[in-house]
This record gives structure tokens, C-alpha cells and sequence, in this order.
């Protein structure tokens, strides 16, 4: 009992901070950094369909290859080998294995919703399909909600049960205070921590 209670108070702890640290961040965007993050998940998502139109696939089928293949890529090569898989290009030396693979199944006729998986991806995947309620912490939303360098055990911190969505969660308030959706918060905060898409 007492260890629960003191992981409940851990957790309200990190949550406070989260906002708090998002709050700081949020005071300091740029209008022209506000434009741009208010785009950026439309603009990706408009991506998603032209391509789903132009190669016959459902919109469901690219934004779960884009979200499979974008894990340690920047977002340009992620664009560029979900266009190449679509025309029959074989990307398996330019992502990783396991990745690759997932796409492929998608591209195969597999059911998207079932290949995606982990919370980052499936976040983005949704993102990609137009849901804005769905928050991807990647390296960079992580540093910015937990003050905390992603690369010294973040993603081991991200995997503790309960952590991955309390963060999300800390973008959701921040974003309503705003007046925004969840990710389109996050993708403001991205480009305003990395300076650009």
C-alpha cells in the first residue's frame, strides 16, 4: 500500500514538472513558429492522402508505413522511403530491419492496426490520420516535458508503465490552455526546440 501510494505521488510529481516545463517552453515560441507547428500535422496529413489516392491505398495503409519506417529517421527520409516502398522500390538496406519489415506487411494488405505498435508509433500513425488528440513524444518532446536528455535512458523512463501517457497528458493541458490540440502543442515545441521541421 505504501508503495503504491508513494509511486501516486511520484507520478503527480512528474506531471506538475511536465506542465510546468511546458508552460516555460510554450512562452517562449515565435509566432512564426506557431504557424508553422499549426501546419505541420495537417500539411503531413494531406501528404498521406495524396499518396494513399495516387497509389491506390488506403489512407490507413501509408500513415502506418510512414509511422513504422520514421523511428531514428528525420522526417525527410521517412517522406522519402514511404514514397519509394509505395512504387516498388526495395528500401530494406535504408531503414531498420524490423521496420522495414512492418512495412512491408502493411504494403502487403496486413491490417495497419495491427502492425503498428509502441506508443510513439501509434501515436504518430493516428497523427498522420488526421487525430490530433494523440500526443508522439519523441526525443525532443520527451527532453522538453521531463527535462530530462532522452539519450541517457529516456526511452527506458518512456517504457515504466503509466509514464509514456502521464507526458502526453501533460501536452493535452498545456495545448487546452492554449486552445490547441495535443500534437499540434507538440509540434510547435519540436520546431521551436529543433528551429525547424
Amino acid at each position: 500500500m505504501a508503495t503504491t501510494a508513494i509511486k501516486a505521488r511520484g507520478f503527480a510529481q512528474l506531471k506538475r514538472y511536465g506542465i510546468k516545463r511546458l508552460r516555460e517552453e510554450w512562452a517562449n515560441v515565435t509566432a512564426d513558429e506557431i504557424d508553422a507547428g499549426m501546419d505541420w500535422y495537417p500539411e503531413a496529413h494531406r501528404w498521406v492522402q495524396n499518396l494513399a489516392e495516387h497509389h491506390n491505398k488506403t489512407v490507413a495503409q501509408v500513415a502506418a508505413i510512414a509511422a513504422v519506417l520514421s523511428p531514428r529517421l528525420p522526417w525527410h527520409r521517412a517522406i522519402m522511403l514511404t514514397e519509394h516502398i509505395l512504387m516498388g522500390i526495395d528500401i530494406r538496406d535504408k531503414a531498420l530491419g524490423r521496420q522495414v519489415r512492418k512495412a512491408e506487411q502493411v504494403l502487403a494488405g496486413v491490417d495497419p492496426y495491427t502492425v503498428v505498435s509502441g506508443p510513439k508509433v501509434t501515436s504518430f500513425f493516428h497523427n498522420l490520420m488526421g487525430e490530433y488528440d494523440w500526443i508522439t513524444i519523441d526525443k525532443w518532446a520527451f527532453d522538453q516535458v521531463s527535462g530530462r536528455d532522452y539519450n541517457d535512458n529516456g526511452a527506458h523512463f518512456l517504457e515504466r508503465v503509466g509514464v509514456y501517457e502521464m507526458y502526453a497528458e501533460c501536452f493535452r493541458i498545456v495545448a487546452r490552455e492554449n486552445g490547441l490540440e495535443g500534437a499540434t502543442l507538440q509540434a510547435i515545441l519540436w520546431i521551436h526546440t529543433r528551429g525547424s521541421a
